[in-house]
């Protein structure tokens, strides 16, 4: 789990690094945020040897707790995140105290193509299955606002443009789809492309505080569009089909 970039000698032109992974081996909480700090530790002294262009942070909205507002920026504070949000916002804030080009790409439920084709997230993959095999779902708040939702393709796709730009960051950025589109529509766009024939329950629950991420900042800084909702569904759904 340790990078041991000294073994690796310097690398002519390395462009950037990615850094996705999270040691959960350790349960202990000191160990958990030790094991994690060192390995992006390693990763940041192995990108200054190699004058890298710029390391990207693929973090989480995890790191923003229990949400209680109807969208979330950047500005919001954290309150109350888990464990895994918590070392998240730890790892971001490793990164400022560094003299290396960095991004914080904050990521929301995120849908690729997995070893484990059966596994049921994040929770829009398991509506998708669910949907595929005909059964009955329920949704709460139908009305909201969602957009909580990108794909391993759209991360790569943004990582790409870094590599040609190389604009200077160091920042935080939410990366979710654009154009929020109400949950009850989704689910009848999804319900409509899989040719299902499942019953959607629609009920309301003020316990369940649901929310929609915002790109705006990351907008303002990036001449890249995100793609919509919609569109991000929509492209997964022709991967999803092929494994099905």
């Amino acid at each position: 789990s340790n990078l041991a970039y000294t073994n690796v000698g310097i690398i002519s032109k390395l462009k950037c690094i990615i850094h996705s992974a999270i040691n959960q081996k350790n349960l202990n909480k000191k160990k958990y945020i030790f094991s994690n700090t060192l390995i992006l530790n390693n990763l940041i002294e192995f990108g200054k040897k190699n004058k890298a262009n710029i390391l990207v942070n693929l973090s989480s909205i995890d790191i923003y707790g229990d949400i209680k507002k109807k969208f979330v920026s950047e500005k919001y504070k954290p309150r109350k995140p888990n464990l895994y949000g918590v070392i998240k916002h730890i790892l971001e804030r490793q990164l400022y105290d560094q003299e290396l080009n960095f991004i914080n790409v904050r990521l929301p439920g995120v849908l690729c193509k997995t070893v484990e084709s059966k596994k049921k997230i994040p929770w829009l993959k398991s509506i998708i299955m669910e949907l595929s095999n005909n059964k009955e779902i329920t949704i709460y708040n139908p009305g909201t606002n969602f957009n909580n939702v990108i794909s391993t393709n759209e991360i790569a796709n943004f990582i790409d443009y870094l590599l040609k730009k190389k604009p200077h960051v160091r920042d935080n950025f939410n990366f979710a789809s654009s154009k929020p589109e109400k949950l009850k529509v989704l689910l009848s766009f999804l319900k409509k492309k899989l040719n299902s024939k499942s019953l959607i329950i629609e009920k309301k629950n003020s316990q369940n505080n649901s929310f929609y991420i915002s790109v705006k900042k990351f907008n303002n800084k990036f001449k890249y569009q995100i793609p919509s909702t919609k569109e991000v569904l929509e492209k997964y759904l022709i991967e999803f089909k092929k494994n099905d």
